[in-house]
């Protein structure tokens, strides 16, 4: 990886390097909203207006009623969301503006710190790596991974404040018997008060952009640990120079997990990912050994990319497999290598710095404290990668001055990175193709079958996408949101007996509104009014609130001749909801009518005639009192109800967090 020209200083390297950041990452210029840029920002109208953004900072990041169950908040990446809608008028330019010139940032930083800590031509090395580095496509490329790339900014920069603190050195004696003469060792310079609340102030920044922000005090003592040789006895000397600054930013880190109670319920909770939530529930090594290794095989062989690592993907097991056994043995490995490394002098101290780095920056996503989100996704290791940008740094310096094939190879896979970085960046201009290419490269994916199953049912092709979604099922398990998502989709297409037992085995898994709701939908629209009772009254128990299952129910009881009943239920509404809509007024003449109401029915005739200008929707009204008041049929019936189909029930698209 080689460097164009020779730097007199690091601010010519970083611009350099930044410029090489855009030139690779030009071509995301052209990219669309894709994944899940249409849930956070197509989709979510809170972005859509400034006073509107403004007034969903502090609510959770995911929209809608599952937003707080996933765990995310994230203030301020909501704000520049809905700057960047402000400015665009909803065109993805700007994001992907914002991204370009962001990663364009963060590859200067890499060089700006590396240059501190391991010298001028590896940190340059180490940008280079970083700046073209194929990984780093998903949150370059897509709109909602800027929230990886603001983090990131903020957090290296705290460091590079902290660490071009200027130095002091202290001279060490050698002690009895030692044939060595004094020598110099550098000590932590002490902090202004502009550096300490630049410091505290960029870490606040970072932890309101995105959660993983949360480790940055652990990666600041990594750092200066390396940089100043600490050992457990300099202990004392560092909390009298970085006591104030350490304590401020655990004051604020305190603060934000205090917030995010507030506003989620929990401090990190999250919904486990897409078909892995046994995890929770066995032991996890098995499955971080699978997680490891492509963590290994990204940063180092990053040719095969994807958007999805879900199970079949990533294998949620009990048992080792060869590629689980490796990884473990390999991350073994490196950490006894970084242990050496620490006792061998400045470059061994760098590798294991590197190593160090990745090990804490990723830890809020590695499944390792908890379960998270994700099992792997690209863009959580925009971060980590940069400890391993550095080490690639050091490793590329070295094997420059080692001769011609050396300095070959390193070129070599330069413009490999380069070519691949180049071709994945289209894959994520827009949501179809991302999806074609997903059932290309992994279509053992779960995910990609549960799309893939979609598109068949889209294509009128139902057979087909019944087993596409039994593929699914396979590596998903009674996932919920699976299972009820795809019901919904099914009851759509017609394919109503099929989707009724994935509706059921969603119910029986976890039991959810969505999937109680569905059921007393689909109950209704077979006319079997007793168990559009049973399940609307099933949704009532855990949403009582909720109108689809309301009038469902009030329907149902009609049917079935339990007219007090079915009134009750209306009434209810009415009273919770009295600016309703002229037709829960109509419907309720009736019932009135049939409990021996008149002066009640004719009280619901006024009330729905107020709510409508419309001669002939008078005219119908009236019509329905004269009938029952007559005692009469009445000129409407169950069919003339409109039976909501959905009304909410099996939406979404299976995005990912």
């Amino acid at each position: 990886m080689s460097v164009p020209g020779r730097f007199e200083n690091p601010n010519a390297a970083a611009r350099w390097v930044a410029a090489l950041a855009v030139l690779v990452y030009l071509p995301s210029l052209l990219n669309g909203f894709a994944y899940d840029d249409l849930h956070i920002i197509v989709e979510n109208d809170a972005l859509h207006s400034l006073s509107s953004t403004l007034g969903s900072l502090l609510q959770p990041w995911w929209p809608g009623d599952e937003g707080a169950t996933l765990g995310l908040w994230r203030p301020f990446t909501t704000l520049a969301f809905g700057v960047q809608w402000a400015l665009g008028g909803g065109s993805p330019l700007p994001w992907h503006v914002a991204n370009l010139l962001l990663h364009a940032a963060v590859s200067a930083l890499v060089v700006r710190a590396g240059t501190v800590l391991m010298g001028l031509r590896a940190a340059s090395l180490a940008g280079v790596v970083f700046a073209v580095h194929p990984l780093h496509v998903e949150a370059v490329a897509n709109g909602v991974g800027q929230a990886e790339l603001w983090a990131a900014l903020w957090m290296l920069a705290a460091v590079t404040v902290l660490i071009e603190t200027p130095t002091e050195r202290v001279r060490v004696l050698p002690t009895v018997g030692s044939s060595s003469s004094a020598r110099a060792r550098p000590r932590a310079g002490r902090l202004g008060a502009g550096r300490t609340a630049a410091v505290v102030g960029l870490y606040a920044l970072a932890c309101l952009t995105k959660e993983n922000a949360i480790v940055l005090p652990a990666l600041l003592l990594v750092v200066e640990a390396t940089r100043y040789r600490w050992t457990p006895a300099d202990l004392r000397e560092m909390l009298r120079r970085r006591g104030a600054v350490y304590g401020a930013l655990a004051l604020v880190g305190a603060g934000v997990l205090v917030a995010r109670v507030a506003i989620l319920g929990r401090v990190a909770d999250p919904t486990p990912p897409l078909g892995a939530a046994l995890l929770a529930e066995i032991p996890r090594i098995h499955t971080l050994g699978e997680i490891w290794y492509h963590y290994l095989r990204l940063l180092t062989v990053p040719l095969t990319l994807t958007p999805d690592y879900a199970p079949g993907v990533v294998p949620v097991t009990t048992v080792w497999t060869p590629v689980g056994a490796f990884a473990v043995a390999a991350t073994l490995a490196l950490a006894v290598l970084a242990l050496w490394a620490w006792r061998r002098g400045s470059i061994g101290r760098m590798g294991a710095l590197g190593l160090l780095w990745f090990a804490v920056a990723v830890l809020p996503v590695s499944n390792v404290v908890f379960v998270s989100g994700v099992l792997v996704a690209e863009r959580t290791l925009y971060l980590p990668s940069v400890g391993a940008a550095w080490v690639l740094g050091g490793v590329a310096s070295i094997l420059l001055v080692r001769g011609r094939v050396a300095r070959v190879a390193v070129a070599l896979v330069t413009v490999l990175w380069i070519g691949r970085a180049v071709s994945y960046q289209p894959v994520w201009r827009q949501a179809e193709g991302l999806f074609e290419y997903m059932l290309t490269t992994v279509p053992q994916s779960a995910r990609s079958q549960w799309i893939l199953g979609d598109m068949l049912l889209d294509g009128e092709r139902r057979p087909e996408a019944v087993r596409a979604y039994a593929r699914a099922l396979n590596h998903l398990g009674e996932e919920t949101p699976f299972l009820t998502q795809t019901a919904g989709r099914l009851h759509q297409a017609g394919a109503t007996r099929t989707a009724r037992v994935f509706a059921l085995r969603a119910w029986e898994g976890t039991p959810s509104v969505s999937s109680a709701q569905l059921l007393a939908v689909m109950a209704a629209g077979e006319a079997d009014w007793t168990e559009t009772v049973r399940w609307s009254q099933a949704t009532r128990e855990l949403d009582p609130l909720d109108p689809v299952a309301g009038h469902l129910l009030s329907v149902a009881w009609t049917e079935l001749g339990q007219w007090a009943d079915a009134r009750a239920v209306r009434e209810e509404m009415l009273a919770r909801d009295p600016g309703a809509a002229w037709q829960p007024w109509y419907w309720l003449v009736e019932l009135r009518a049939r409990t021996g109401d008149l002066p009640g029915a004719r009280a619901a005739v006024d009330s729905a005639r107020a709510r409508s200008s419309d001669a002939q929707v008078h005219a119908v009204i009236d019509s329905l009192f004269d009938a029952v008041a007559g005692g009469a049929k009445p000129l409407q019936n169950s069919s003339d109800l409109q039976i909501p189909r959905e009304s909410g029930a099996g939406d979404g698209g299976g995005e990912r967090r």
